[in-house]
């Protein structure tokens, strides 16, 4: 009688070891004899630890992942075991096990645990522990917590672009109730409201999300409640709303990714360089992008106004040079209200003195 096996397993534990994995397979030229054992184990645990990582590896070919899942697939011919192929077996596994798992590690890796800042108007360049680089957009905030598992980084607000060095402990990055694991690339991230934004231009990453968002005000919080929905290659972006259900971002994933356009890849490069580029967006959403450069609040007092489209090169940390070439192109003005508020019009507003 023969009988079907059910296999209980934690998809969310699977997805997230595939990724590890993947991350292995994709930094060695060759996986050493005691790399590629522990992989043929993971895999034979059950068919779903396969299936994950074929799920992964669709963005690109690897031959090692070819040759054991034929290796894997194939039929095994059946012979007699004899008792004393038993204990030899047995003893083999102990042997293998205590070296596998009882040894202390050798590897040692650099720990950090820090708080970066950027204060309005202000844009960083930072070098980490492991060599990766961080930019950091005007008024954000990023945590760091490195230890000798994993590289987690929380962006508490704003945006920030990763460039990721290969190693073997996963880098990933919470943001907005989600999660970014690299998979030795890079990328910007952007907190959006209740979205998270990911665009790529390095590599591949993975997205996961949860039920719930953490508290964002703490940074020593991640949560391993997270559900992976997919991966995201170079040249393209996503946008998760991370407060909707999983199982809608999950089977909705792939609509989710976008090609990211040779513009918007301008748009990065400039920025990474100091500047805001525009390729005719209206006046509105040039505002809005260059608001995190500015504690002035901006006011568009004409409505027609905000749909006019701009065009240029300008420094982000000189939005004075911004405003004057709007008033040399443009037949409106730019009023300085008070310290604090500025008001773009095409008619200038005066005191109500009549002067």
């Amino acid at each position: 009688m023969t009988t079907e096996v059910h296999y209980i397993t934690d998809t969310s534990k699977i997805e997230d070891e595939a990724l590890d994995w993947l991350m292995i397979l994709d930094r060695e030229d060759s996986l050493s004899t005691e790399q590629l054992s522990k992989l043929k184990s993971w895999l034979s645990i059950s068919p779903a630890h396969g299936e994950a990582l074929t799920q992964f590896n669709q963005f690109w070919s690897n031959q090692v992942l070819t040759d054991l899942h034929v290796s894997l697939s194939a039929p095994q011919k059946k012979r007699k075991i004899q008792a004393w192929q038993y204990a030899l077996a047995s003893c083999c596994v102990f042997i293998f096990t205590f070296f596998l798992f009882v040894q202390p590690a050798t590897n040692t890796f650099p720990i950090s645990n820090q708080v970066l800042t950027s204060v309005i108007g202000e844009q960083q360049e930072h070098v980490l522990a492991d060599g990766s680089t961080i930019h950091l957009n005007s008024n954000s905030k990023l945590a760091v917590s490195y230890d000798n598992d994993f590289r987690n980084l929380h962006l508490l607000k704003g945006k920030a672009h990763f460039k990721v060095v290969k190693e073997t402990r996963p880098f990933r990055v919470y943001a907005a109730g989600g999660r970014v694991e690299a998979i030795g690339t890079a990328f910007t991230v952007e907190v959006e409201d209740d979205a998270l934004a990911v665009l790529v231009t390095e590599g591949v990453v993975a997205l996961a999300s949860q039920p719930e968002k953490d508290n964002l005000d703490s940074a020593t919080i991640f949560s391993s409640d997270l559900t992976t929905l997919g991966a995201v290659n170079a040249g393209n972006k996503a946008l998760i709303h991370t407060h909707l259900p999983v199982e809608s971002l999950s089977t909705s994933f792939n609509n989710l990714i976008k090609p990211v356009t040779q513009r918007e890849l301008s748009k990065v490069e400039s920025w990474l360089n100091g500047s805001l580029v525009f390729f005719g967006e209206p006046l509105g959403q040039v505002i809005n992008e260059i608001a995190a450069f500015t504690s002035l609040q901006i006011d568009i007092a004409d409505p027609e106004l905000a749909e006019l489209s701009i065009g240029g090169r300008f420094e982000a940390n000189d939005l004075d040079q911004f405003f004057r070439l709007l008033e040399a192109s443009f037949s409106i003005k730019v009023v300085k209200v008070n310290d604090k508020k500025i008001i773009i019009t095409k008619t200038l507003i005066t005191d109500g003195s009549g002067e």
